[in-house]
């Protein structure tokens, strides 16, 4: 039986589900490992900074992970 494939309207429901939760568990969980999980095997990140951009996964990754730990060193100062 072939995969039944998802109309027009629910892969744009679906992929504003997932938007959702990727901001929300990363802009408001400091969690950045749902949407690393995610990511293709051919991707580019391009941040808001000159500077800030990365054309392979590895690099987009380290870069994610320690915009987290950023965060989460951030808060630990703010709370002491």
């Amino acid at each position: 039986m072939p995969h039944a494939s998802l109309t027009d309207d629910a892969k744009q429901r679906k992929i504003a589900e997932l938007t959702r939760l990727f901001l929300h568990k990363h802009y408001c969980e400091n969690d950045t490992e749902l949407l690393l999980s995610h990511l293709d095997d051919a991707f580019s990140w391009f941040g808001a900074g000159e500077h800030e951009y990365a054309v392979d996964p590895a690099t987009v990754i380290r870069t994610f992970r320690a915009f987290a730990y950023i965060a989460f060193y951030n808060s630990l100062s703010k709370t002491a």
